[in-house]
């Protein structure tokens, strides 16, 4: 999100409260319509489609994503909304985890692909819970680089490098992204996704207010 993440006409809600074992994924929600009607322009879903920032469609080979209705993945639709995910690989063996390969993204395309018991369970966790957080936010795209992007596609010309050069068009085009930090491999999950996964405690920590006029911005990541 962009700009203050608490205006000052916004109700004084979420203050306080008791973080339960779950994500309470209708809080969430309520964040981003927060952000779409108090933060106007700095928060505008449009500026793709006003060319302010460019479509990865357009501007990156192959680049593709993550159905998580179809359950599958699909040559990225222009200026489709998306969410990136950020998350470490770690130790894990990357042969022992479900990738895009030259040899197999044809089938990963599929519908119901991901579903499919060989590809479903050697997904990272990591990239599951991140799928369902999706559609728990009512979206239906995700980005994530072992299935996104072909793994061996790194001949001269190949998607491999030409996406890895271009992550800040990526990060900087999605509608929001999920940050994995509490985890040190791509099997470590994302707290609160699923049952028992994180604990209850409360939350009453008082932040610093945000300068007004502060904006983030996506800087470029790679290269």
């Amino acid at each position: 999100m962009l700009a203050n993440d608490a205006p000052a006409n916004a109700k004084k809600t979420h203050l306080a409260r008791i973080i339960k074992d779950q994500i309470d994924f209708g809080m969430v929600r309520n964040w981003l319509d927060i952000c779409k009607v108090q933060h106007g322009s700095a928060c505008d879903e449009t500026k793709m489609m006003d060319h302010q920032i460019n479509d990865p469609a357009t501007d990156i080979p192959h680049f593709r994503l993550i159905d998580v209705v179809d359950n599958c993945i699909v040559p990225a639709p222009h200026g489709v909304k998306y969410v990136t995910l950020s998350y470490v690989w770690g130790r894990i063996d990357p042969t022992t985890i479900l990738r895009s390969l030259l040899n197999n993204y044809k089938q990963l395309e599929k519908p119901g692909a991901l579903l499919i018991p060989r590809n479903r369970d050697i997904i990272p966790i990591t990239i599951r819970d991140a799928m369902q957080v999706v559609r728990e936010l009512k979206l239906r795209y995700l980005w994530a680089d072992s299935l996104c992007i072909i793994q061996d596609d790194t001949g001269p010309g190949g998607s491999k490098m030409s996406s890895i050069s271009k992550m800040d068009i990526v990060y900087g085009a999605a509608y929001l992204t999920i940050f994995a930090e509490s985890g040190s491999d791509a099997n470590a999950g994302l707290p609160g996704v699923r049952p028992n996964t994180r604990g209850t405690f409360s939350l009453s920590r008082k932040f610093c207010q945000i300068e007004a006029g502060f904006q983030a911005n996506v800087t470029k990541l790679y290269g």
